[in-house]
């Protein structure tokens, strides 16, 4: 690095001063990370871009979808954004399996048939991340971690979990009307979101 240095505060409402150790949520950036997993996997023989979601979700009522088309968003699935918002009235955090649960016994209509054309949709993440954790037999956070993030020695990178109650050192994160934006039910989830890194151990990745 030629230049590094921090601005601003990591937590506005207090006036505490924003640290180089400080993580921010990546939001759909962690995408990037989700595709990088799943293929280190096809590298290392654990799955193949040519197979189906029912290889590894054998209930799903979705045919004919490849982990490529979930990569490339053209698996015509829809958004569990939307079919699953009923879901946060409930005041619980939303899990990939509660998800994919819910797909199986809903069967919300898909956008499209599979690979006739680009439909940018979470749901593809969120079963990407799914897959890893199938061949791996991993918790996704744990597999990221064990495979990228501790030996990148990306220190302050890692997935969100929200049983974890280890108190770490991340920025709050503001809507534009500088009100603290809380979690939501959503946030349970992984592969489409749910990363936390600081500028440094994404010059790493970028590596």
């Amino acid at each position: 690095p030629v230049y590094e240095k921090c601005f601003g505060y990591c937590d506005y409402r207090n006036k505490n001063l924003l640290s180089d150790t400080n993580s921010f949520q990546l939001a759909s950036v962690s995408k990037t990370f989700t595709a990088t997993a799943i293929l280190w996997c096809v590298e290392h023989g654990l799955l193949s871009l040519e197979d189906s979601l029912q290889k590894f979700f054998p209930y799903l009522p979705y045919k004919n979808i490849r982990v490529k088309d979930l990569l490339a968003h053209r698996s015509g699935l829809p958004n569990y954004l939307y079919f699953c918002s009923g879901e946060c009235n409930k005041g619980e955090y939303l899990t990939n399996q509660q998800v994919i649960d819910i797909m199986t016994k809903e069967k919300p209509a898909v956008y499209a048939l599979p690979n006739k054309k680009f439909e940018y949709c979470n749901t593809n993440y969120l079963l990407l991340s799914s897959i890893v954790e199938n061949v791996s037999r991993k918790k996704f956070k744990d597999f990221m971690a064990e495979t990228f993030f501790e030996p990148l020695n990306m220190s302050h990178t890692f997935i969100y979990d929200f049983t974890d109650t280890t108190d770490k050192k991340n920025a709050i994160s503001y809507n534009s009307k500088w009100q603290i934006q809380y979690n939501d039910c959503f946030d349970g989830i992984t592969g489409d979101k749910g990363v936390y890194s600081t500028v440094h151990d994404m010059f790493l990745w970028d590596k």
